[in-house]
């Protein structure tokens, strides 16, 4: 049975259904939007007619959009129209996950997870395609397809295989589409449940290519196995993580901080996981700063990211004893001469961060306003993300000398020093 639904082809119409009622099936459309799965029927898939007594409405909802099985899980209820003490002739629901090429309940578990974004192609720089001409007559140029190598790397719970995909679509009269992209597979030591798969292993991947590209990278496929099930059971998932807004074009391989050709696939990413894991939510408030927002926000948010950093980076330690003033000390000796160059006076750069911190986290009278001071603080959350880029890239193994060609590649650095100089010239006297 084809899986193959896709978030570009929403809205789906379709037949819909209780698993505990399967045979009480209604119409009804499925959509995104605002970045949720919204589910809008014509009828009621309780049983009788909701009242304080009774709220029968489904927790998992199955369906099937065309020839394609669907389950629609972590359901949240909207409304329903109908006469009073009468069973409802429209009803609502909102669904954070869709599984396609497949009908299961939320105790369902998977063995393995196939997951492919943007920018990826561009990180590891490995062009499956290549022209070759053949003799004729006539002479003939033709496309060959060439799996790259895959790549294995042993990380915590998992092996993780870098693989090429290959699809091909066409109406044998007028075109033939062609598409390969890289994709990551996780095969799991152990069953795990959806929101295990994606927390555990699909999101420290993500974060580590938008950590590469400094910027929010769309997911473009992500597949699960169930357990038990054989290479022809493979379920297609579209959640909230996939934006509605057009997937940006990925950046240049030479844009990014840095590529597989800088890198081991084994080394860099076990390496990364183990930070990844120490470090909790610090890396997606960190990549939060690549999302648009409210200066004060974005500010507050890059300094909550460097006190929180250093608490995770060595929980060991007793916290209470260290002031923001002591975490920022310690923080910036691990930025190194890279990031000093690029914020001239390091003391008045702390002074800065701190003040207008505590005047906003302690209502401290002290620091810079960052609303009113608005261009000063957009450059300073600039130099924080520049120091927390920093720190990630070394948390991936990189070392000095790779992390100052990174530098070179994005022009963070440059661009920091450049804005900063202009804004607050003393720093750099």
């Amino acid at each position: 049975m084809p899986h193959d639904l896709s978030v570009a082809d929403a809205p789906f119409d379709g037949r819909w259904w209780a698993p505990e009622r399967p045979d009480h099936v209604v119409g009804g459309r499925l959509f995104l939007e605002d970045e949720i799965w919204s589910l809008k029927l014509l009828g009621w898939l309780g049983e009788g007619p909701p009242n304080q007594q009774n709220d029968s409405r489904p927790t998992v909802i199955h369906g099937q959009v065309g020839t394609v099985d669907v389950t629609l899980l972590s359901l949240v209820p909207g409304g329903w129209s109908g006469v009073m003490a009468g069973v409802p002739y429209e009803s609502a629901f909102s669904a954070n996950t869709v599984l396609c090429g497949v009908h299961c309940d939320e105790s369902i578990t998977f063995a393995a997870a196939d997951v492919s974004m943007v920018n990826l192609n561009e990180w590891t720089k490995r062009n499956p395609f290549r022209h070759q001409i053949e003799e004729g007559p006539p002479l003939r140029d033709i496309v060959v397809f060439e799996h790259p190598p895959m790549l294995e790397a042993a990380i915590d719970g998992a092996k993780a295989v870098l693989h090429r995909t290959f699809s091909q679509r066409d109406n044998f009269f007028e075109f033939l589409e062609i598409r390969s992209l890289e994709a990551v597979l996780f095969e799991f030591d152990s069953s795990l449940s959806l929101d295990d798969v994606y927390f555990e292993y699909v999101r420290p991947m993500r974060n580590l290519i938008e950590l590469v590209a400094m910027e929010r990278s769309a997911m473009l496929a992500f597949r699960v196995l169930p357990t038990g099930g054989s290479d022809g059971d493979w379920v297609q998932v579209l959640s909230g993580v996939h934006r509605r807004a057009p997937i940006p074009a990925p950046k240049h391989h030479w844009e990014l901080m840095f590529g597989l050709n800088d890198v081991e696939f084994a080394t860099v990413l076990p390496t990364w996981w183990s930070a990844h894991r120490k470090l909790g939510y610090m890396p997606d408030l960190f990549l939060s700063l690549y999302d648009r927002g409210n200066v004060g926000v974005q500010f507050m948010t890059a300094a909550s990211t460097l006190d929180g950093y250093h608490r995770h980076y060595d929980p060991s330690t007793d916290h209470s004893r260290f002031h923001y003033a002591d975490r920022l000390d310690y923080l910036v000796s691990r930025g190194g001469p890279i990031f000093s160059s690029a914020v001239g006076n390091l003391e008045l750069w702390k002074v800065w961060v701190k003040e207008a911190r505590n005047s906003v986290a302690h209502r401290f009278p002290a620091g810079a306003r960052v609303e009113s001071e608005w261009m000063t603080t957009v450059h300073v959350s600039a130099s924080i993300r520049l120091l927390l880029s920093l720190l990630f890239l070394e948390d991936a193994g990189l070392s000095e000398d790779q992390r100052r060609e990174a530098m070179k590649r994005s022009k963070e650095a440059s661009r920091v020093e450049t804005h900063l100089r202009r804004v607050l010239p003393e720093w750099f006297c």
